[in-house]
Formats: C-alpha cells, sequence, structure tokens
C-alpha cells in the first residue's frame, strides 16, 4: 500500500535533492574515481541511487570494469551494462593484447534487470525523448591513427561510454549514470572516460500525466494538483580507468549508478486540517481580513490607529491569500498563493523584514522577495518563515538569541539560524522563544528559556538551536507563547512544558515544567494544538475542542473565568472543529462547515462581532459564513483567510 503524506498549512509540496557527480576518468596507470549517490527526500522519506565504482587498473592485464548485478563491464573488451539493479557496469574496456588491432568494447545500455525500466523507458521519453539503449560507440580497430581509436560518448539514458580501442585513445563519457569506458594505450598515456553525472526522474500524476528530468539544483514544487508521483533516483557513474603509454593494458569501465525508485501517493483531496497538515493545492485562493486595533497600521487596510470591531480587507486586496500570522504585538505577517511573503504593522526592530525600522500600514514584502515562501510564524516583535526549500530564515528582535544566528543582534532583514539545513517542516514563534520540527521528527529550541519553555531540562538562554531533554523522532506540530510550549506526536500524544502557574501545561499542577509532560487526560487522539499567553487550546482526532489555564477573561470559552489546570471542553462542545488559534485573551477557532466562532477579551473589537463585549462561549463573528479557512489571534488583533469560493465541503 503507498505512503500517504499530508502537509502544512500553506505549504507547497516539495522534493529535495541531492544530484550525484559523476566520477573522474583514470589518467595512465591509475583506475577511475567512483561517482556519488544520487538521493530524493519527500516528506521525511529519502530514497538513495548509489554512485558507481571506478573502473580497475591492472598493469599487463585487462581490467575488470565496475561491478553491477548482472555480471563485470570491460574484461577484455567485454559488453559493459548500463544502470542496473543497484549497481551496474559501465562502458566496455578495450581488447588488451599488444599484438592485436581491435576494436575497443561496446558501451552497455540500460540492462534488463533495471529497476521498471520499462517505465522508465516511458518516462525519459515522455521527458525528452531520451533513449535507453544508445551506449558510446567503441573506439575503432587498426594501429595507423590514435585519434580514431577514442570511445565514444554515450548519448543514451543510463548508458556507459565507449572504450578505447588498441592502440591508444581515451573513453568515452557515459550520460546519467553511465560508466565511463575505459582507455587503451599502446603509444601514449591516456584517460578513462568519466562516468555520467546522476539524475532523478519522475512521472507527477497531477490531472494530466508530466514527466521530468533533474540534473541539477536542490529542490523541486510539485504542481499543485498533484496526487501522487513516481521518481527514479539514479546514482552517478564511475570514470573509466586509464591507461600507460606502454605495456598495452586497457583501463577498465566505471560502474554505472544505482537506480531506486518509489511511487509516493500524496493524501486524498480533502480540505481538513487533519493532523494539522492538509493539502496545500486545496487550499483555494482567497480574501484576507482583519479585526481589532491597528495602532501601528497592523490592519493592512492603509489607516493607523483605528479599531474595528468588524472585519475589513487589506488595501491590497486581492483574492490569493494562502497564510496569516498574528501571533504578536502590532505586526501581522501572511505569504499568497504564489509564494510571496508579505509584511505590515509596527517595525521598530526590523520584524517587517524589508530592511527598514519604517511602521508599514499596508503590506509590503521583506527584502529576501522570493516565490518559494510556504509558512510563516509571528512572535513578538520577530517572524520566522520556511521556504519550500526546507530552510529556515528569521528577522526582527533578537534580544534573547531568538533569530537562532548565535548572536544578539537585530535583524532587519531575514537571516538563517546557525543550524542552517534544509529540512525545516515546522516553526512557531512566541516572545523571545522559537520552536521547530524538523523533517527527520526531531524537535528544537531556542531564545529565552527563563521558566523551562525550551524544553531542555534548564533554564538557559540559546541564540542558537538545541533539542528539547525528551529528544526523540516523532514529533509532528509544536505551538509556543509567552513562556511554554505545546507539541503533538506522531502517536497522537499531547506534551507541555515551561510556565504553569495557571494550570496552562494541563498537568492538574501549577508547577513550571523544564521538560516535557503529557496532560493530564493524557490519550493518543490529539490532532492539533495553539498556545496562548498562558492559555492551551488543543483538536482532538474526533473534531472536539479543549481548553486549559487562564481563563479571566473568559478565553477559554468555557461560560465563565475559571481557571483549568486540565483539559476541558468549551462550552460550545460539539465534534467538528477543525482549527484553533489563541491570542493574548482571545480564541478563534473554525469548525469544518467553516464557520468562524471567537470569545474573550474583545476592548477593541478583535472577536469581529460588531460591538465590545466581552464572551466567554464562542459567538461567531458578525460577517457569519460557512468559507472561513484559516485564523490567527494577535494581542489586539484577529486575522484569519477567507475562501474565495463557498464550495469546499
Amino acid at each position: 500500500m503507498a505512503t500517504k503524506f499530508r502537509f502544512l498549512i500553506g505549504e507547497v509540496p516539495s522534493i529535495s535533492y541531492t544530484i550525484g557527480t559523476s566520477g573522474s576518468g583514470g589518467t595512465g596507470a591509475v583506475g577511475g574515481n567512483s561517482g556519488q549517490a544520487t538521493t530524493l527526500t519527500f516528506s521525511g522519506t529519502t530514497i538513495t541511487g548509489n554512485g558507481g565504482s571506478g573502473g580497475n587498473y591492472n598493469s599487463g592485464v585487462a581490467a575488470n570494469g565496475g561491478t553491477y548485478s548482472g555480471g563485470d563491464g570491460g574484461a577484455n573488451g567485454g559488453t559493459g551494462a548500463g544502470v542496473s539493479g543497484d549497481t551496474g557496469g559501465g562502458g566496455g574496456g578495450a581488447i588488451g593484447t599488444v599484438n592485436g588491432s581491435s576494436a575497443g568494447g561496446t558501451a552497455g545500455n540500460v540492462g534488463a534487470n533495471a529497476a521498471d525500466v520499462s517505465g522508465l523507458q516511458t518516462a525519459i521519453t515522455g521527458a525528452g525523448g531520451y533513449s535507453l539503449t544508445s551506449g558510446g560507440t567503441a573506439g575503432g580497430s587498426g594501429s595507423t591513427n590514435p585519434n580514431n581509436m577514442s570511445g565514444g560518448a554515450a548519448t543514451g539514458f543510463g548508458c556507459g561510454g565507449g572504450s578505447a580501442g588498441w592502440y591508444g585513445g581515451n573513453g568515452g563519457a557515459g550520460l546519467y549514470g553511465g560508466g565511463g569506458g575505459g582507455a587503451a594505450g599502446f603509444t601514449a598515456t591516456q584517460t578513462g572516460g568519466a562516468g555520467g553525472g546522476g539524475a532523478i526522474v519522475l512521472q507527477i500524476t497531477a490531472g494530466t500525466t508530466q514527466y521530468v528530468v533533474l540534473t541539477s539544483g536542490t529542490s523541486y514544487s510539485l504542481p499543485s494538483a498533484t496526487t501522487s508521483f513516481k521518481a527514479w533516483v539514479i546514482g552517478a557513474g564511475g570514470g573509466g580507468a586509464g591507461t600507460s603509454n606502454s605495456d598495452g593494458t586497457s583501463g577498465g569501465g566505471g560502474g554505472a549508478g544505482g537506480v531506486a525508485y518509489k511511487t509516493f501517493t500524496l493524501s486524498s483531496a480533502v480540505v481538513d486540517f487533519e493532523d494539522y497538515y492538509v493539502r496545500a493545492d486545496y487550499f483555494l485562493q482567497g480574501n484576507l481580513w482583519s479585526v481589532g486595533y491597528g495602532a501601528y497600521g497592523q490592519t493592512g487596510d492603509n489607516t493607523n490607529d483605528i479599531q474595528y470591531s468588524s472585519p475589513v480587507q487589506t488595501i491590497t486586496y486581492g483574492q490569493n491569500w494562502n497564510q496569516v500570522s498574528n501571533k504578536s504585538l502590532y505586526d501581522v505577517a501572511a505569504i499568497k498563493t504564489d509564494g510571496t511573503l508579505w509584511c505590515w504593522g509596527y517595525n521598530y526592530y526590523g520584524q517587517l523584514g524589508d530592511n527598514t525600522q519604517v511602521n508599514r500600514s499596508s503590506p509590503v514584502q521583506t527584502v529576501a522577495y522570493g516565490t518559494n515562501w510556504r509558512y510563516v510564524s509571528c512572535g513578538y516583535a520577530f517572524s520566522a518563515g520556511i521556504k519550500t526549500d526546507g530552510t529556515l530564515w528569521l528577522w526582527g528582535f533578537n534580544g534573547n538569541g531568538q533569530l537562532g544566528d548565535n548572536t544578539q543582534t537585530n535583524r532587519s532583514s531575514p537571516v538563517q539560524t546557525i543550524a542552517r539545513g534544509n529540512n525545516w517542516k515546522q516553526v512557531s514563534c512566541g516572545i523571545g522563544t522559537v520552536m521547530a520540527v524538523k523533517t527527520d521528527g526531531t524537535l528544537w529550541g531556542w531564545g529565552n528559556g527563563a521558566y523551562g519553555n525550551l524544553g531542555t531540562n534548564d533554564t538557559s538562554v540559546y541564540s542558537s538551536p538545541v533539542q528539547t531533554v525528551a529528544y526523540g523522532t516523532n514529533w509532528k506540530q509544536v505551538s509556543c507563547s509567552l513562556y511554554n510550549s505545546a507539541a503533538i506526536k506522531t502517536d497522537g500524544t499531547l506534551w507541555t512544558w515551561g510556565y504553569n502557574f495557571y494550570g496552562v501545561l494541563g498537568d492538574n499542577t501549577q508547577v513550571d515544567k523544564s521538560s516535557p509532560v503529557q496532560t493530564i487526560t493524557a490519550g493518543t487522539n490529539w490532532k492539533q494544538v495553539d498556545v496562548g499567553q498562558y492559555v492551551i487550546n488543543a483538536i482532538k482526532t474526533d473534531g472536539t475542542l479543549w481548553v486549559f489555564g487562564n481563563n479571566d477573561y473568559g478565553q477559554l470559552g468555557t461560560n465563565n473565568t475559571t481557571n483549568y489546570s486540565s483539559p476541558v471542553q468549551t462550552v460550545a462542545y460539539g465534534n467538528n472543529w477543525k482549527q484553533v488559534s489563541t491570542g493574548q485573551f482571545l480564541s478563534a477557532a473554525i469548525k469544518t462547515d467553516g464557520t468562524l466562532w471567537t470569545w474573550g477579551i474583545n476592548n477593541y473589537g478583535e472577536l469581529g462581532t460588531n460591538d465590545l463585549s466581552w464572551y466567554s462561549s464562542p459567538v461567531q463573528t458578525c460577517m457569519y459564513g460557512t468559507s472561513w479557512k484559516q485564523v490567527s489571534c494577535g494581542y489586539y488583533l484577529t486575522a484569519a483567510v477567507q475562501y474565495l469560493n463557498d464550495y469546499v465541503s
């Protein structure tokens, strides 16, 4: 059964990969160099095509080429094999007899045992008309013109280069994983052919079938409607061996790269926040609305110091907003469906990322620009974003080292954490803290750990990423706020740590915890968690919404102002909650029917109810409607994205 993958809110499904570098041919009495492996990683799963071995050199004896699953290539002019099995033989070695005048061995084509060779042939034909049966020609026979003795380069995908003829010549080059041909030389020192570089072949189902060949770069964004794809990952070919100028020995052909292949099936086409993951291509383009206090222009409608008790659109309008983050005091960040990142509001610390400290009352792009942003999170006067290539970038206030660049210097344009890497999956920003999950399932934190909120079993400040003491490789989603954090593992368990004065950790105590603990309710069916100021909201897989922590303003939605140190349901109950966001003293959530609900403090109209009344149980915004898809709460503002068309169920 094929594995199904889900993606973070706003994510464009992306493949990361490394293309193996070809092995160079040896010169003189030297063997060829091995090719490097090619790897492909998708949603934490990696497949590898091994590199081919370099051809051998053995003075006075015709050398064998790299081995493959069906035999040796390059022995005494024998036919070398192309890509086949895990590793493969390259171009054939030359005839090695001193008194002969024979031609070099013929280079191999892709072997019959190659991984799904018929499917590979279909894919490469669709990608560019490549052939699997065009190995390099052998060097010619005779003893009068060494230049005609050199082996020809392969022109077929995955095929080996031809080997040189006896009298002298260089080996031919392999193509895309094919091994290099061996050299021969009776009158001069010669060089073996280089192997072919690695390659990745994709067959993508996205409405129609598409074929792609990747031979460079490090990432590839799948088409928006992708439902499945098949990948052939081909390692680089090894180089052929060289030969000396006196003994007539032929160099062995290089080994061909190995092939790994796998079919990946994406989740079914359902708009769903299950596991806090959802197919990005089913996020329809949408309108962006905000409600509450715009002291520094954070409502994005080109006004300042205005408060709204009913939602207004940003000045840029547009119908292509995808994800918004507003867990900050006075600034907002959002990503459009074209992958561009926009920020607006207060900018004293450079938290808008536009290389200035000028406040903005309408959205501006970060100075990093680009169209490959997939997820953004706002903290207190700083932000973090992840690109489709898996890199993590941060900007703004850095007084607690929360930018992770091993300094405490504020940054007005995005910088990478000192840990760098291209396997960051999800990030959450708090007051002076950052927590993030990598694609390998590890959980990392940095910044101010004054209350143990980094989960490192201490209260230290870290200016570069460190793992929680819980370690493990099964963390799925994390959220943090003022002085506490929460995360869900792939087994559905919910863990919390940090400040616990109001019982916000849900473990039925008020004792701070500097390492992750489970809530008192335990369970293995937690789906999404969101942390606010002394409040945690969480949704289970059965669609129920649970809350715990401080309730002075009715922000738990329990129709009272009682604090709870263990999870309780909101008074609205129900089993159709889809996504929840927690602000300073307010909360907001979307149901599976597309309705938007808010509760808690409402001094600035941030609940969107067209009044300034506080509500201790969930109420609908005055816009009503059934087309809300994502919401984010901050201190004095709520922002939400609405579907352009109200027809998704």
